[in-house]
C-alpha cells in the first residue's frame, strides 16, 4: 500500500520555513502568509501610538506588507502621521482594523490612499478615526478601484462583495469650547472625509465624518463628506449602500457622480448646503433612494439629475437656506423619471424667511409621483411642476401652514393635480360642494306614496 503522507516536495514560503507537501495531494504555489493568518500589526514595525512620535514610517511599512493579501491591526493608541499620506497598490485583499480605539492623526496632508483592482481585491476599514489639524484640505480617506470602468470593460461582479468602510470616524483635531456657551466645536477638518472612484458592490455604514465650517455661518469649508465619482463612458459601479452615514459641516454630504445604483438610509444630515446629491450623464439606468433620514440646517436636501427610478421616502427635511433666503428647495428633481417622493415632513425656517419650494421638478422628467407629504413652516409653494415635465403626480398633500398655492407651475403635459389637499394652522379650507341633507323617514315615505308603491293613510 503506497504511503500517501510520504514527503515528495518542498515549497519556499513566502513569510519563513518550508512546506511540506505529501503523496497524493496537489502541489500550491500560493500559500497562507502570516499577514493573512495573523495580521500585521503597526506597533510591530515600530509605531508608538503615543500621538507624539511620528509613527507614519512605521504605518507605511505595516501597510505595505499588509496590501500583499492580509489585516493590518492598529492597537489601541493615537498615531501622529506628520505630513505623510499613507498609500498602498492591493495585490490582495487588504483589511485595516482600528477596533474602535485608534486614532490617526495629520497636519496637512491627505490621509489614506488605496489603490486596488476590484476584479480580484476587497478592502475594509473598520473602527478607526482619522483626524487632521488642517483647515479645509486633504482627503481622509481615497479608495480607488483599477480593472473596472477605469479600463472602459464593464466586470459587473453583482453577486460579490467588493469593500465596506464601518464605524469609522472622519473629523478635525482640535476642539474648543462655543463662545456662545452651546457646547464645543471643531477648529479644524479636511476637505473630503471620503473619495471613492470607481468603486462597485460597496457597503458603509457607522460613518461619521465632522467638516470644518469656517469662520462664516453657512460658508462651509469643507467640500465633501462623500464624493463618489465614475467614468460617465460606461455608468456600471453597482451596488453601493450607505447606512447610518452622519454629516455635519460640509458643502455637500454625499456626492455621487455618474453610479448606476446608490441606496442611502438612516442617514443624518446637519449643517450642510445639499445633503444628497447625485448627478448621472444619462437617464437610462441610475437608481437612487434616500429613505429614514433626517436632514436640519440644510439648504437642500436632495437634488438628483437624470435619476431613473429614485425614492425619497421617510425623510424629515427641514431648510435652513443660507439664514433666511427663499429660493431653496427640499427636493430638486430635473430630468428625473418614474421616482416617487412619499412620506417626507418638509420644514422651511419659519423664523427667517421660509422656504420657496418643497419639491421642484423640472427639465423633462415624467412619471414620477409626489404623494402623503406635509409641508410646515412657511414653505411658500410645496411642488413646482416645470412646463417641460409630463405625467407626473401630485396628490395627498398636507399642508399645515404652508402659504401660496400647491402648485406654482403646472404648465407641462399630462400632469395630474390632486385639487382637493388637506389644511390646517391658519391655511384656508378646502372649499367642497353642499351635499343635500339627509332624507328623512318621513320623506321616504311621501316618496313611496307618491309612486303608489305604498297605500294613501
Amino acid at each position: 500500500m503506497p504511503d500517501y503522507l510520504a514527503v515528495t516536495d518542498t515549497r519556499e514560503l513566502t513569510e519563513a520555513g518550508r512546506a511540506v507537501v505529501a503523496k497524493g495531494f496537489v502541489q500550491r504555489s500560493e500559500f497562507i502568509t502570516d499577514a493573512e493568518r495573523l495580521g500585521v500589526s503597526v506597533k510591530d514595525y515600530g509605531a508608538k501610538g503615543d500621538g507624539v512620535t511620528n509613527d507614519a514610517a512605521a504605518v507605511q511599512g505595516a501597510l505595505s506588507e499588509a496590501a500583499k493579501g492580509g489585516v493590518l491591526n492598529f492597537p489601541a493608541g493615537t498615531y501622529y502621521m506628520g505630513g505623510t499620506t499613507l498609500s498602498a497598490v492591493l495585490s490582495g485583499p487588504l483589511s485595516i482594523q482600528g477596533n474602535g480605539v485608534a486614532k490617526l492623526v495629520w497636519d496637512g496632508s491627505d490621509g489614506i490612499k488605496l489603490t486596488q483592482n476590484w476584479a480580484t481585491h476587497t478592502v475594509t476599514v473598520d473602527g478607526v478615526t482619522l483626524l487632521t489639524r488642517a483647515k479645509g484640505v486633504g482627503v481622509a480617506l481615497e479608495i480607488v478601484g483599477t480593472g473596472q470602468n477605469s479600463t472602459g470593460t464593464n466586470l459587473r461582479p453583482r453577486t460579490r462583495n467588493r469593500g465596506s468602510i464601518t464605524r469609522v470616524n472622519i473629523g478635525g483635531n482640535s476642539v474648543e469650547a462655543n463662545s456662545g456657551g452651546n457646547g464645543s466645536e471643531l477648529t479644524d477638518g479636511w476637505g473630503k472625509g471620503i473619495r471613492l472612484v470607481d468603486v462597485m458592490n460597496f457597503y458603509g455604514s457607522q460613518i461619521h465624518i465632522d467638516g470644518y465650517a469656517g469662520p462664516t455661518p453657512g460658508a462651509y469649508v469643507s467640500t465633501h463628506g462623500i464624493e463618489m465619482v465614475t467614468h460617465p463612458t460606461n455608468t456600471q459601479a453597482v451596488d453601493v449602500d450607505f447606512d447610518k452615514l452622519h454629516v455635519f459641516f460640509v458643502q455637500c454630504a454625499l456626492d455621487v457622480t455618474d453610479y448606476e445604483g446608490v441606496l442611502v438610509d438612516q442617514a443624518n444630515f446637519i449643517a450642510v448646503g445639499t445633503g444628497f446629491r447625485f448627478v448621472a450623464t444619462d437617464s437610462n439606468t441610475p437608481l437612487a433612494s434616500f429613505t429614514n433620514s433626517q436632514c436640519a440646517f440644510i439648504n437642500k436636501a436632495v437634488d438628483w439629475r437624470r435619476v431613473h427610478q429614485g425614492l425619497v421616502d421617510g425623510a424629515n427635511m427641514y431648510l435652513h437656506v443660507n439664514g433666511g433666503n427663499p429660493q431653496g428647495t427640499a427636493v430638486y428633481l430635473e430630468d428625473v423619471n418614474a421616482s416617487r417622493v412619499t412620506d417626507c415632513m418638509i420644514l422651511g425656517n419659519g423664523v427667517t424667511g421660509g422656504l420657496k419650494t418643497g419639491v421642484t421638478i423640472a427639465g423633462t422628467s415624467s412619471l414620477n409621483v409626489v404623494e402623503s407629504c406635509t409641508f410646515y413652516a412657511t414653505v411658500v409653494n410645496p411642488v413646482n411642476l416645470g412646463a417641460s415635465t409630463s405625467k407626473n403626480k401630485v396628490r395627498n398633500l398636507n399642508l399645515a401652514d404652508a402659504a401660496s398655492q400647491v402648485v406654482i407651475n403646472a404648465a407641462g403635459t399630462a400632469n395630474e393635480v390632486e385639487t382637493e389637499v388637506s389644511s390646517f394652522f391658519g391655511a384656508p379650507p378646502v372649499s367642497r360642494p353642499q351635499l343635500p341633507p339627509s332624507p328623512t323617514v318621513q320623506d321616504i315615505a311621501n316618496a313611496l306614496k307618491s309612486l303608489g308603491l305604498v297605500g294613501q293613510s
